[in-house]
C-alpha cells in the first residue's frame, strides 16, 4: 500500500510539474503575445472602411452615386472584400493608387478625357483628412479603373442605337468583369491596364502622332486665319489672293511692293518644310491635299485621331 501511495504523490508531482511549466511558458510569452494582438489591433485600425450607407443626404449621397458608373457593381465589389479600402489606409495611398492615377492623367495620349475618370475630384480628395472623402476616394478610384478598363476594351456607345450589331465590334468589359479582373491583381493594376490597351501598329503610330501633335507648338494665334480660301494648286512663281494669309499663317513678314500676292522663294521653303513635317510630299507645291492639313489645325487633326483610335478599340482584330 505503501508503494500505491509513492505512486500517486509521484503522478501528482509530475501533474504539478506540467502546470508550472506551462502557467511559466504563458508568462514569459505573454508580452509577445500581447505585442502580437497589439499589432493586429493596430492593423485593423489602419485600415478603411467602405461604408455605402454612410453615404446620407446630408453628405450628397445622390450628387455621388449620380457620378458612378455601377454604384451596384461597386458596391458588390467592396462587399466581397469586407467593405475594406482597396486603394489605401489610413495612412495615405498605396502605391497602386499612385498608378491608377497617373493612367489617368495619361489617359488623353489614347484620346479619352481624364475628367471622364474624376480626375479632378480625385485630385480634390486625395490631401482630405476626413473619414468620409477617404472613403469617397477609394469609390471614385475603382470607378475609375472601370470606367478607363471599358473604354480601352470596346465600344464606348451603345451599338445597336447607331445601327451596329454587337457580333460586329467589340463590346466594353462589363463592371463586374472588371471589378473581377481587379481582385485578382491586387498589385498588378498598371500590367492590367496595358495588357488591356490596344497594340496594334495602326493605333500605336496614331498614339504617338496624337503625343506629337499636344506637344507641338500651338498655332493658337493662327486659327482666326482658318479656313484659308485657295482652289485649284499655287505654285511658287504665281500668284495668288491667298498668299497673304499663307505668309502670315507661316509666321512670314508682310510684302508691301507690288509682289504682295507672289508666291516667293521664301514661302515656297515654309510650305516645304510643314509638307516634309506632316508626310505630305515636300514638292512646295500647295493643292488641295496640303490646304486641307492647313485649314484642319492641329485641334482638328486631335480630334479627328481620337476619333479614328477610338474606331480601332472597337475592331476585334487586335494586330491593326
Amino acid at each position: 500500500m505503501h508503494s500505491a501511495m509513492l505512486t500517486h504523490h509521484n503522478k501528482f508531482y509530475k501533474l504539478a510539474l506540467a502546470f508550472l511549466s506551462v502557467a511559466c511558458v504563458i508568462i514569459i510569452t505573454y508580452p509577445a503575445r500581447a505585442e502580437v494582438v497589439g499589432n493586429i489591433a493596430s492593423f485593423f485600425k489602419g485600415t478603411i472602411k467602405i461604408d455605402f450607407d454612410s453615404l446620407s443626404p446630408e453628405n450628397d449621397a445622390e450628387a455621388f452615386r449620380a457620378i458612378l458608373s455601377n454604384p451596384e457593381a461597386l458596391n458588390s465589389f467592396y462587399k466581397n472584400r469586407f467593405n475594406e479600402a482597396f486603394w489605401m489606409n489610413s495612412s495615405g495611398l498605396y502605391s497602386k493608387a499612385d498608378h491608377m492615377i497617373k493612367a489617368i492623367e495619361q489617359s488623353w495620349t489614347h484620346g479619352l478625357n481624364p475628367e471622364t475618370y474624376h480626375y479632378s475630384k480625385i485630385q480634390s480628395l486625395i490631401q482630405s483628412q476626413d473619414d468620409l472623402d477617404k472613403q469617397k476616394l477609394d469609390m471614385l478610384l475603382s470607378d475609375a479603373f472601370v470606367r478607363y478598363v471599358g473604354d480601352l476594351s470596346g465600344m464606348r456607345v451603345n451599338g445597336k442605337a447607331v445601327g451596329m450589331e454587337g457580333d460586329e465590334w467589340k463590346l466594353r468589359m462589363p463592371a463586374e468583369q472588371a471589378f473581377a479582373v481587379l481582385s485578382s491583381n491586387t498589385d498588378n493594376v498598371s500590367k492590367v491596364l496595358q495588357d488591356i490597351a490596344p497594340k496594334g501598329q495602326t493605333y500605336s503610330i496614331m498614339r504617338k502622332e496624337l503625343i506629337r501633335l499636344s506637344n507641338a507648338k500651338p498655332r493658337n494665334d493662327k486659327q482666326g486665319l482658318l479656313p484659308i480660301e485657295l482652289s485649284g494648286v499655287l505654285r511658287p512663281g504665281y500668284g495668288h489672293d491667298a498668299v497673304p494669309k499663307l505668309r502670315e499663317y507661316f509666321d512670314l513678314p508682310e510684302v508691301k511692293n507690288n509682289n504682295w500676292a507672289t508666291y516667293d522663294d521664301d514661302l515656297a521653303a515654309a510650305v516645304i518644310a510643314f509638307q516634309r513635317e506632316q508626310g505630305l510630299k515636300a514638292d512646295g507645291i500647295i493643292g488641295p491635299g496640303t490646304m486641307s492639313v492647313i485649314n484642319q489645325g492641329n485641334d482638328r487633326k486631335i480630334e479627328q485621331l481620337a476619333v479614328n483610335m477610338e474606331r480601332l478599340r472597337w475592331d476585334d482584330v487586335t494586330t491593326r
